[in-house]
């Protein structure tokens, strides 16, 4: 009878390590899609199209906000857009449920990184930077205009590669302005352990319990 209480101990021990828990839900990765905009919508409107594990949405945020260059000096900036509120509308699916008409909002959504500028570039170019999701942001979606019919909330990271294009002045100090900008996602596995290192930490925790009892005096 004690071996199988130990056994039941055992078992419950690998099971809380081999089962998933979500005491909190993580958030949500988009790992495709792009965040597009140009002058001279570059204060807070875009065209989205994101996609993630379960869902994708696309369509365009609207009366958000941006720090971008108007102008800008050489060097590193802070170069990002950001939405709140009600922030847009379009189309998606999320969790294999078709919404053909979507109105977004959210307590906020932030994309943002640092772009470094030259100091004595052309007088157009563009520049790459990694960019990533602000933590906390989410997007949520309501059937209707009102936003009173909330289908769904999402939680959501993801990074990758933004793109800009400035020009400056073709005389005098250099100057930068923000023309057009992208945000890119791009996949990031995050690093998971192995099913058998999984298996192999519970067995090996099995065996502890297993070599303790067997040293356990009898009662």
């Amino acid at each position: 009878m004690r071996r199988l209480h130990l056994c039941t101990a055992a078992l419950a021990a690998f099971m809380f390590l081999a089962v998933p828990h979500s005491l909190a839900a993580d958030p949500v990765v988009i790992t495709s899609g792009v965040i597009t905009a140009q002058a001279p919508s570059l204060a807070g409107d875009a065209v989205v199209q994101l996609e993630g594990d379960m869902f994708s949405l696309e369509g365009h945020f609207s009366d958000g906000g941006s720090e971008i260059c108007f102008p800008c000096m050489a060097g590193t900036q802070t170069i990002a857009m950001f939405w709140g509120g009600d922030m847009g509308a379009g189309s998606g699916v999320v969790g294999a449920i078709s919404y053909p008409s979507l109105f977004f909002a959210g307590t906020g959504f932030r994309v943002e990184g640092n772009a470094t500028l030259p100091p004595d570039g052309p007088s157009t170019f563009s520049l790459t930077f990694p960019f990533s999701v602000a933590a906390g942001s989410t997007i949520w979606g309501f059937s209707d205009s009102a936003r009173t019919n909330q289908v769904f909330a999402l939680d959501v990271t993801g990074s990758g590669t933004a793109e800009m294009t400035v020009v400056r002045p073709t005389s005098g100090p250099a100057l930068y302005s923000t023309q057009a900008l992208s945000f890119t996602f791009r996949p990031s596995p995050a690093p998971t352990p192995e099913p058998t290192s999984v298996l192999l930490l519970g067995t090996g925790l099995v065996g502890a319990i297993l070599r303790r009892g067997r040293r356990a005096p009898r009662a």
